[in-house]
């Protein structure tokens, strides 16, 4: 669905400056040799997991593992039949799986 908005967006950017390759360099990621042709990325929070901080008062631990230190808990839970999805699509796709979270 396209809105107006959306199309000030792309007017906005089709105007914004095209950066050379020199440009990009220093934020290019190495993902080594392509196994497969094409790739498929995927954001990891919020999509394949869901993290939670636990509080000291906090006492459910309701997910599939927690990962931290003494003074902060991570209580990870991942999205049901993660591993056989991620299986087949490896079977397809080159998978990247990046996060902007913390």
């Amino acid at each position: 669905m396209v809105d107006a908005e959306l199309l000030d967006l792309l007017r906005v950017c089709k105007n914004l400056p095209k950066p050379s390759m020199d440009d990009l360099k220093p934020y290019m990621v190495n993902f080594g040799p392509k196994q497969r042709q094409k790739t498929l990325i995927l954001d990891m929070d919020e999509t394949l997991i869901h993290a939670k901080i636990l509080s000291s008062t906090d006492t459910t631990d309701d997910g599939d593992f927690t990962v931290g230190s003494e003074s902060m808990q991570i209580n990870v839970k991942v999205r049901p039949y993660f591993d056989h999805c991620i299986a087949h699509l490896a079977q397809m796709y080159e998978v990247v799986i990046f996060t902007a979270g913390e």
